[in-house]
Formats: structure tokens, C-alpha cells, sequence
């Protein structure tokens, strides 16, 4: 799978935390501790977490901050 993690910032340091795998959709991709699943998946290269209920074009991460909601996902059947 890709890897799209920012590995190095010229401002902000990036924090070294242990590599874990998990199961998406059949699929087993890594992750990093404590890393929200919606970061975890973006950064496996999947990019598309919903489809518009008008049109079904494809959703991805909006704010990618936790305040809209896009990046919300069903995990073992509860939202999170």
C-alpha cells in the first residue's frame, strides 16, 4: 500500500510512534499508535470515505480536523 504520512515538516515536529496493523474491508494496512482511523487510511492511499447521497460522487477527509464529521467511519459496527 502507499504510504501518503508526512515522514518530515520544516516547522512542526513529527512524533515517532510504534507501527500497528489492522483489518479494513478484507484488507491489512498500518497504522500508528494512538492515529485516528481516518488518518490511517488516508495515508494507505484510501482517500474516498463516503459517496454524496444526491449524486454519489465521492466524499474524502474535509476538515481533517474532527469537526465536520466527514471523516467519521463505521468500525466494528459503531461510528467512530
Amino acid at each position: 500500500m502507499a504510504d501518503h504520512r508526512i515522514k518530515k515538516h520544516p516547522i512542526l515536529p513529527i512524533p515517532t510512534k510504534n507501527e500497528i496493523s489492522f483489518s479494513w474491508q478484507g484488507k491489512t494496512l498500518s497504522a500508528h499508535e494512538e492515529e485516528t482511523i481516518a488518518s490511517a487510511l488516508y495515508a494507505n492511499g484510501i482517500k474516498i470515505f463516503g459517496h454524496h447521497h444526491k449524486d454519489k460522487s465521492p466524499l474524502g477527509i474535509f476538515c481533517a480536523n474532527g469537526q465536520c464529521s466527514q471523516c467519521m467511519v463505521i468500525a466494528d459496527g459503531l461510528p467512530v
